[in-house]
């Protein structure tokens, strides 16, 4: 199970390796079953390493053991010491070397393994270049606050932890979904439409949290993330019905709001970028632009009317239309989409031209070639919102 990748620290703080890989990966990989996130004991978790009590054995053990501390000091990660199937026993072996073991059940593990001839050389020159050439795009230093800026633009982006609560429930109650609220941030949900139950398990209602501790004290709970299969499930069958079913149509909106000053209108595009990679790639991004009395909305002012509250409006659909009619046509609109596409081009080519710099510099080589050869390949408008100042009229 261990190499199935089974994570056992919900069950126990002890670990015992009876062989030794020569991978010293593969022995952190195995440590970190016990020793990760959700170990209740994490200050007493007991890690040991089986030995045997041979000069021969241990004289080599710590001969690989200093080496492997000191690449790790040089190159900043640990390469393998050989194949991963081979082991300590597999060295002495092969090298012509009977060593007698006291303990039956650790010689009979031994029994069958590879007696094939092996050229060793553990940590030779070409073994820590192959490593470094092929960990991703050459990268193996990693500018922690850029990644920390990264994912804040992210989180930015794909909206926080409260975002994806509206956005689950809301949509879930769309397709007849009941929800029915429990104790300790647990929601009981019946799901009966089928085309939201695909990838889950087989039944109707289920326990669900947005609580991440929540689901570490109740492993019968389903924790919501964006990768859960309900929220790809709501993403997917939303967007067929946006565009493929009338009665269900949410591409245009008019909503009234006591956050808009003016009448205002707010457009949302899918722009696909494409990156002359080999082979080429795709990079899509939704980008929102705004428009309120002729002139462009900044980004806060576009979330304040997004994130507001709805109030009631007694419009007629002729007048709504004629409203959606004039955002469509808009003739600062096609401006204003421009000028947004290309400064997120601009702004996609600088970032991708350091990330290449840096990466060049590291040996990246040809592994990061076109990264930054970026054209616009395609936009799509996905949707057009009215919202109108309150109290009433135009």
């Amino acid at each position: 199970c261990i190499s199935e990748g089974m994570n056992l620290q919900r069950y126990a703080a002890q670990l015992v390796h009876y062989e030794l890989p020569w991978n010293p990966n593969r022995l952190e990989q195995r440590n970190g079953r016990v020793d990760r996130y959700g170990q209740k004991r994490l200050s007493t978790v007991s890690i040991r390493t089986m030995v045997v009590e041979d000069t021969l054995e241990a004289g080599i053990l710590t001969v690989l053991v200093r080496k492997a501390n000191q690449i790790r000091e040089d190159e900043g990660f640990s390469p393998p010491f050989f194949g991963d199937n081979l082991s300590v026993l597999d060295l002495i072996r092969d090298q012509g070397i009977d060593i007698s073991i006291g303990q039956t059940k650790l010689d009979a593990f031994c029994e069958g393994l590879s007696k094939e001839k092996v050229d060793i050389q553990p940590y030779s020159k070409e073994s820590i270049e192959t490593v470094r050439s092929e960990s991703f795009y050459g990268q193996t230093e990693i500018n922690i606050d850029e990644l920390h800026e990264r994912q804040k633009k992210t989180y930015e982006l794909l909206g926080d932890r409260d975002a994806l609560q509206h956005f689950v429930k809301t949509g879930l109650r769309l397709f007849g979904t009941t929800l029915e609220k429990l104790e300790n941030n647990v929601l009981s949900v019946t799901i009966t439409d089928p085309h939201l139950k695909i990838g889950l398990p087989q039944t109707t209602d289920y326990k669900i949290t947005f609580d991440p501790e929540a689901g570490l004290e109740n492993l019968d709970l389903d924790v919501i993330e964006i990768s859960h299969p309900i929220v790809k499930n709501l993403i997917n069958l939303i967007k067929e019905k946006s565009y493929s079913d009338p009665e269900f149509y949410g591409r245009t909106a008019c909503v009234k709001t006591a956050e808009a000053n003016n009448v205002s209108f707010v457009y949302n595009f899918l722009v696909r970028f494409a990156v002359n990679t080999k082979p080429a790639s795709i990079i899509e991004e939704m980008i929102t632009v705004g428009i309120s009395d002729g002139k462009e909305l900044t980004v806060e002012e576009i979330q304040k009317l997004q994130q507001s509250k709805p109030l009631s409006d007694s419009r007629t659909n002729s007048e709504m239309k004629e409203d959606l009619d004039s955002a469509l046509n808009h003739n600062s609109l096609s401006n204003i989409i421009n000028q947004s596409v290309e400064q997120r081009l601009s702004h996609l080519i600088d970032e991708r031209k350091q990330d290449r710099s840096q990466l060049e510099d590291q040996g990246a080589g040809s592994a990061v070639e076109g990264i930054d050869d970026i054209q616009e390949a395609s936009r799509d408008m996905l949707s057009v919102t009215v919202y109108y100042p309150a109290p009433g009229g135009r």
